[in-house]
């Protein structure tokens, strides 16, 4: 039986609904099985809601009032939950996890308590119940659970309750949250009661769009507080779209750099660095007798850098390059422990070729200006940081074998033209591994 816990002269609110699956996937919710599924409980009045390409229906059934109320004839009944999921407008439906403990409207009902659950938007719990019960009941929620609920109530019986009165609440109450009549079983009424909802719901939401923009604005505020997690799906998204240097662009960059003179008119370049954050090369020379002005004079593709040359025994240049980013978007990433083991295999393969491999802990990324602990920790993703030493031979093997969740950001090529052949040319290449 549905409870109506709050009245006004315009709304009703009610707990005690009812509500399950009605349809998924392509699945149609049509009138037809609005009617089936109320016949089961001898619903009066139903509601509609999507979530995860799923409909759910909420059914209610015959009111029952809290002592000495009246039922509402004409005035909109509204489900509770719903009118608390559309006080977190800002925040996807599915993303809302909330707790509601509220004292009912009518003081001499002090002994029960009103309590609504949402978990991913739907509505999983909501009814009026003895006191003890309810507060039980919610704490058993945000317990033993693992979800990060934010929690409201006009009581303080709950730990972490951000205040809110039931005037609040009302405010939220829309065309998304009345309960509607049970289709009829026949066209012209189905036409006239499409009629009807759709004139009050134009009526409602005339009405509701005025309601007290700080009561929103309040809520809003402290949902945002409670739940990092749209803040880190949106820094998410933006860093795996250009997680690194794409491998094919940046080994034809390196390839490219075979044409490049170590001697310039009495200077040798020594060391060439490049980064995608910085999309430019930094060359460094060092003096054999010739000029600054004479090396400035050839280098016409590079611009010096002053600040960085040091007396008259080196040069620093720069020269911009347009790097291809590397997207991870789309890409299944390995757990912890798989991602370790497949980064590991590939360094120990660098090791017994001569290389010099070091890593760094895979932590949660991206971590700036959010709070992780509440983040929902199924979406988080964890990065760690590695850097291969490797003679210039070794390269284009270890682009051929990098696993896809590894990704490079960097490269330093160090020239020692004078030793060995084989330690002419040492590559240095910095990056990321991604795990989930």
């Amino acid at each position: 039986m549905s409870v109506l816990v709050y009245q006004d002269k315009a709304i009703a609110l009610a707990v005690g609904v009812d509500w399950s699956v009605l349809a998924g996937g392509n699945e149609k919710a049509n009138a037809s099985a609005v009617r089936r599924r109320a016949s089961m409980i001898g619903a009066t009045k139903h509601c509609l809601t999507r979530l995860h390409d799923t409909t759910h229906i909420g059914l209610y059934t015959a009111p029952v009032a809290l002592p000495g109320a009246k039922t509402p004839k004409s005035k909109g009944v509204h489900s509770l939950g719903i009118v608390f999921r559309n006080a977190f407008s800002s925040v996807e439906p599915s993303a809302v996890n909330a707790v509601l403990l509220m004292t009912p409207q009518d003081a001499r009902d002090a002994k029960r308590l009103v309590l609504v659950v949402l978990e991913g938007g739907q509505v999983v719990y909501n009814k009026l119940d003895d006191a003890s019960k309810a507060i039980d009941k919610a704490r058993e929620f945000t317990s033993s659970s693992g979800i990060a609920y934010s929690i409201f109530g006009n009581t303080q019986d709950l730990a972490a309750t951000d205040a809110i009165q039931w005037d609040e609440l009302r405010a939220f109450a829309n065309a998304t949250s009345e309960l509607k009549p049970i289709p009829a079983n026949r066209v012209a009424f189905g036409i006239l009661g499409l009629v009807t909802a759709l004139v009050a719901a134009a009526v409602a939401y005339n009405y509701f769009v005025l309601a007290p923009a700080k009561a929103r604005a309040k809520l809003l505020a402290q949902q945002a507080a409670n739940n990092h997690t749209p803040q880190y799906t949106d820094k998410l998204n933006a860093g795996l779209s250009k997680a690194g240097w794409q491998h094919a662009d940046m080994l034809s960059f390196i390839n490219g750099l075979k044409t490049q003179a170590v001697y310039h008119k009495g200077w040798e370049l020594i060391k060439i660095e490049c980064a995608i954050e910085t999309s430019a090369c930094e060359y460094k020379y060092s003096r054999l007798g010739g000029t600054l002005k004479a090396l400035i004079v050839e280098a016409t593709d590079k611009t010096h850098i002053p600040e960085k040359t040091i007396g008259d025994s080196e040069a620093h240049f720069k020269q911009i390059i347009k790097p291809v980013s590397h997207s991870l978007m789309g890409v299944a990433l390995p757990n912890p422990n798989e991602g370790n083991v497949t980064l590991r295999n590939q360094a120990q393969r660098l090791l017994n070729a001569g290389a010099i491999v070091t890593t760094t802990e895979n932590k949660p990324w991206p971590s700036d200006g959010i709070d992780m602990t509440k983040v929902d920790n199924a979406i988080v993703i964890k990065r760690g940081g590695f850097e291969f030493k490797t003679p210039y031979a070794l390269s284009q093997t270890m682009f051929e074998q990098l696993p896809a969740h590894v990704v490079l950001r960097s490269f330093i090529v160090d020239f020692n033209v004078g030793g060995d052949k084989a330690d002419n040319i040492k590559m240095t290449f910095k990056g990321h591994s991604y795990v989930k």
